[in-house]
């Protein structure tokens, strides 16, 4: 939904977008999936004329004072108000909480859904995810060293200023208000 929206703009001369992948050194462990995902990413937007930047998410800290707003994605958003979204996007939500930037998430409400986690261990973990993460671990790594990794991570609603969605801009704590319409939709009708 961020792509679409970006691309809705009509003044792309006054948009800069900084694009955050991780992996850019290709040095150590590189999730090529979301490497080649981010760079495509940003081909698109500087192919429709948006001046785009792609860094590294280690220099988000570096760069956060450049920036007027973050926008970003969701895989699905939680009954606080918060969103579990791609590894990274606590950090970002943190960053730009420290330097003022207001956070905007841009999602669907079929993500949005009755889980409530209260942290990053109470975020579900299904079984592909851990295949994933055992395919990941690099092969140079001594069997001693335990290696974490973690598709994603979960933003909690004190990080996010407001849900950019088809229902219309809600604020974090108005998602559980539309959960119970949702769901009371459902119990309604069957």
């Amino acid at each position: 939904m961020v792509k679409e929206l970006l691309f809705s703009c009509s003044d792309y001369k006054r948009l800069h977008i900084i694009v955050t992948a991780g992996g850019l050194s290709r040095e150590g462990f590189v999730s090529c999936f979301a490497l080649t995902l981010s760079i495509q990413f940003a081909n698109d937007l500087q192919q429709k004329g948006i001046r785009t930047t792609l860094i590294p998410d280690s220099g988000v800290g570096y760069f956060m004072h450049t920036v007027q707003l973050v926008l970003m994605g969701a895989e699905v958003v939680v009954e606080t108000g918060g969103v579990v979204n791609k590894l990274g996007s606590l950090q970002v939500g943190v960053l730009a909480k420290t330097f003022n930037v207001p956070v905007y998430i841009a999602v669907e409400s079929y993500k949005f859904a009755r889980i409530y986690p209260l942290n990053q261990k109470s975020v579900p973990v299904s079984e592909a995810d851990r295949q994933i993460s055992e395919k990941a671990r690099p092969k140079e790594l001594d069997e001693g060293v335990e290696f974490g990794a973690a598709r994603c991570d979960y933003l909690p609603p004190e990080y996010i200023t407001f849900l950019m969605t088809d229902l219309g801009v809600l604020a974090p704590p108005s998602v559980s208000d539309e959960l119970i319409k949702l769901y009371w939709w459902d119990v309604c009708w069957k």
